[in-house]
């Protein structure tokens, strides 16, 4: 059961092994809307980039990192708590989750392409590079 709620992470050794890797557009989002996916029987946890628009002092960033690292928690809610609301409402499936922490709304989809329409429907919108 503490498995689901570690991170993983893929260590990626040439350029080549990151030609082969998918691409996704990301979404600028609010702080309280994250995105996690379960694979496997481990949820993993779908880091956002911080985008920012105008230059920052370094303290203005590395207060923006405590927070984006631990947010659940700024929303009064502990990772554990997330997950084991998934787990109940949606059964462990695998597939993509959309969680509102401020609005304690939880989303499930199967594919990533219904769940990129709801990052919309909540104000989020694609970044283009």
């Amino acid at each position: 059961m503490e498995e689901e709620f570690t991170q993983r992470y893929q260590i990626i050794n040439s350029s080549e092994e990151l030609k082969k890797i998918p691409t996704r557009k990301s979404y600028t989002r609010p702080l309280h809307i994250v995105t996690y996916w379960r694979k496997d029987n481990d949820f993993l946890i779908e880091k956002t980039t911080l985008t920012l628009g105008k230059a920052l002092k370094q303290s203005d960033i590395e207060a923006a990192k405590s927070i984006h690292n631990s947010v659940e928690e700024h929303f009064g809610l502990t990772r554990k708590e997330v997950f084991s609301v998934l787990l109940e409402l949606y059964g462990g499936q695998n597939g993509y989750y959309v969680v509102d922490l401020k609005n304690r709304q939880y989303f499930y989809f199967k594919n990533y392409e219904d769940m990129k329409v709801k990052l919309e429907e909540l104000g989020c919108k694609p970044v283009d590079y």
